[in-house]
C-alpha cells in the first residue's frame, strides 16, 4: 500500500510529474535521490527496473543503482500514469514504447527535413 500512497503524492501534482526533469545533462542520481526526486519509493523504482520499464545508467551489481536525467522524467511519467490514470506495468510498458518510437520518428522527421532544406538554402547563397 505504500507504494500506491506515494504515487498518489505524485499525483498531487501531475504537472510537475509529467514536466521534463531539468537536471544537468551528464548528472547521475542514486536511488535514494532518484526516489526523493520522484517522490516514489526505493522498492517502487527497483520493482520498475525488474519489469523493464527504466534502466539504471550504471551497472547495479558493481556501481550500485544511478539513474540518469531522462530516467528522473521516465519514473515520473510512471508515476503520474499509474497514480492518476490507473495504468498497470504491462500498460506503462505499452504506453512508454509507443512514446519512444514517437520520439524516434520525430527525430528521423526532423532529419530528414533538414537534408531536403539543406540544399535549397545552399542554393539562395
Amino acid at each position: 500500500m505504500r507504494i500506491k500512497e506515494r504515487a498518489t503524492r505524485v499525483a498531487e501534482d501531475s504537472a510537475e510529474a509529467v514536466q521534463r526533469f531539468e537536471g544537468e545533462p551528464d548528472a547521475v542520481y542514486s536511488l535514494e535521490v532518484a526516489a526523493h526526486l520522484t517522490r516514489l519509493t526505493r522498492r517502487a523504482i527497483l520493482l520498475y527496473c525488474r519489469h523493464g520499464l527504466i534502466s539504471p545508467a550504471a551497472d547495479p551489481e558493481r556501481d550500485g543503482y544511478y539513474f540518469d536525467t531522462e530516467t528522473i522524467w521516465m519514473l515520473r511519467q510512471i508515476a503520474c500514469l499509474n497514480a492518476v490514470h490507473g495504468v498497470n506495468l504491462t500498460g506503462t510498458r505499452i504506453i512508454l514504447d509507443l512514446m519512444r518510437e514517437v520520439e524516434r520518428l520525430r527525430t528521423q522527421l526532423l532529419m530528414a527535413k533538414q537534408g531536403r532544406d539543406a540544399p535549397v538554402e545552399a542554393a539562395r547563397v
